[in-house]
């Protein structure tokens, strides 16, 4: 197959009709179901990634992502291989914008940061249940998705999860020295290439995610990968106060929590983060857990 371009058809199934985003393995492309006349999300492997190990991961990411049923993860459509052989990936089709670029305006008001979050964790405790890892949480593959007047917080791109259970699988897909993710927002032992990754890691995603919504700038801010993983074994973080005055203490205090240095210092779940504190006044604890149940609507 060579260069995707707009009227190419795949499969006989889905015309393509506008590139949507390109990522490190894949360039995603609004196309047109042609059988049922809808819109959709297709991904195609890129030109250079057209290799047995990246039609693997794509295929994992198909798998994983289908085998999370929440409305706070993106829904997998469909998975195949054009007529020469090139897989693809089908989602449903998102309106609205990424987290990612919507912080490239600045910091966010505190309640738009606390419906973030939620739906963050919420999606998160649904991937964690399904058994897998993300590990590659960053503004840019959380959406927030226009729906009936709503925004929807959707979290997306598996393309670098894996189960709890198949670290040896990622080793067997990853060539030796390479780093799976987005280093800004790791944690300290994938940084390090840990094995042994659990919940806590993606925890530790979610509050630098966080963290830049309410700060307008990565808890870590430094000009190579060398500096960043010395920055993050070595120093906490400017307080969000400081950066940011008049930010509630107990929402800053969660943020931190998230991003402490050792995962054990960590919450140890979706569940056990707090989603933030209430509003003024609300009754109740001076958080709101998931484990409670449903979200507030003030958040």
């Amino acid at each position: 197959m060579g260069p995707a371009s707009a009227g190419r058809v795949i499969a006989g199934k889905y015309q393509l009709l506008a590139p949507l985003g390109e990522g490190a393995m894949g360039v995603v492309w609004r196309a047109r179901q042609l059988a049922l006349g809808r819109d959709v999300a297709l991904k195609l492997l890129r030109e250079d990634h057209r290799d047995p190990t990246h039609a693997e991961r794509l295929l994992r990411e198909a798998r994983h992502a289908a085998s999370v049923r929440d409305p706070h993860v993106v829904e997998v459509l469909d998975l195949g291989r054009s007529d020469d052989g090139v897989p693809y990936l089908v989602f449903e089709l998102l309106e609205g914008e990424t987290l990612g670029a919507r912080l490239r305006h600045g910091p966010m008001p505190v309640e738009d940061v606390k419906r973030v979050g939620v739906g963050m964790l919420r999606g998160l405790a649904a991937v964690h249940r399904a058994g897998l890892l993300h590990r590659d949480l960053k503004p840019d593959n959380v959406f927030l998705a226009r729906e009936g007047g709503e925004t929807v917080v959707k979290l997306l791109d598996f393309g670098v999860s894996r189960r709890t259970v198949d670290a040896h699988v990622d080793v067997q897909l990853t060539a030796p020295g390479t780093l799976l993710g987005t280093p800004m927002y790791m944690s300290i032992e994938q940084l390090r290439g840990d094995v042994d990754l659990d919940a806590r890691s993606d925890l530790h995603s979610v509050g630098a995610i966080l963290y830049e919504a309410l700060a307008g700038r990565p808890p870590h801010v430094e000009s190579s990968l060398a500096a960043l993983t010395v920055a993050k074994v070595e120093r906490d973080p400017p307080a969000l106060g400081s950066l940011n005055p008049g930010l509630p203490s107990a929402l800053c205090a969660v943020v931190h929590r998230a991003l402490q240095r050792h995962r054990s210092q960590r919450f140890g779940s979706a569940h056990e983060m707090p989603c933030f504190p209430d509003p003024p006044n609300a009754q109740g604890s001076a958080f709101i857990g998931l484990a409670a149940g449903s979200v507030q609507t003030e958040l």
